[in-house]
C-alpha cells in the first residue's frame, strides 16, 4: 500500500515537473516574441516573427501578427507611393502655373520698360 502512494507521489512530481517545464518554455517563447517584435516596430523592416513551437495556439497567434505586419508593411509602401505621386503632381501642377505666369510677367515688365 505504501509502495503504491510513493508511486502516485513520484508520478505526481513529475508531472508537476513537466507542466512547470512547458509553462517555463512558453513564458521564454512569449518573452522572445515581445522582444523581436519591439525591434520590429523601432527598427522598420520587412522582417517576419519566425518561431518554432508546437503549441498550435501560439503558431496561430505568430501566423496573424505576421499577417498584421505584412499589411503594415503594404500600408507603408502605398503610403510612400501616394506621397511621391502627390509631390509629382504638384511639381506638375506648379511647372505648369510658372509658365503662363512667367510669360505675363515678362509681357508686364516689357510694358513697364517700354511705354510706347
Amino acid at each position: 500500500m505504501i509502495y503504491l502512494l510513493i508511486v502516485v507521489i513520484v508520478v505526481l512530481l513529475l508531472l508537476v515537473f513537466k507542466l512547470y517545464h512547458e509553462k517555463k518554455k512558453i513564458r521564454y517563447q512569449l518573452s522572445y516574441m515581445t522582444e523581436k517584435m519591439n525591434q520590429i516596430i523601432s527598427n522598420p523592416s520587412a522582417e517576419r516573427l519566425l518561431l518554432m513551437t508546437e503549441e498550435k495556439e501560439l503558431r496561430n497567434l505568430l501566423n496573424e501578427i505576421n499577417r498584421l505586419l505584412d499589411f503594415h508593411h503594404q500600408y507603408i509602401a502605398d503610403n510612400a507611393k501616394v506621397r511621391m505621386s502627390m509631390n509629382r503632381m504638384l511639381s506638375n501642377v506648379s511647372h505648369d502655373l510658372r509658365t503662363p505666369l512667367t510669360v505675363i510677367l515678362g509681357y508686364l515688365e516689357t510694358m513697364e520698360y517700354d511705354k510706347n
